[in-house]
């Protein structure tokens, strides 16, 4: 029975690790946009819009 849980336990963490990680993946090019608009302002005497 020790068994079973603790195998429960090591895939249902690999399982949410790699749900975090898809997470993240998807969310990233979101939040690098956000702060790249945040950082346009600066640098706008150097690029012609």
């Amino acid at each position: 029975m020790a068994d079973r849980i603790r195998e429960a336990i090591a895939h249902d963490a690999a399982v949410n690790a790699i749900v975090v990680l898809d997470y993240f993946v998807q969310t990233m090019p979101l939040v690098i946009e956000d702060r790249l608009e945040q950082l346009r302002p600066m640098f706008s005497a150097y690029h012609n819009e």
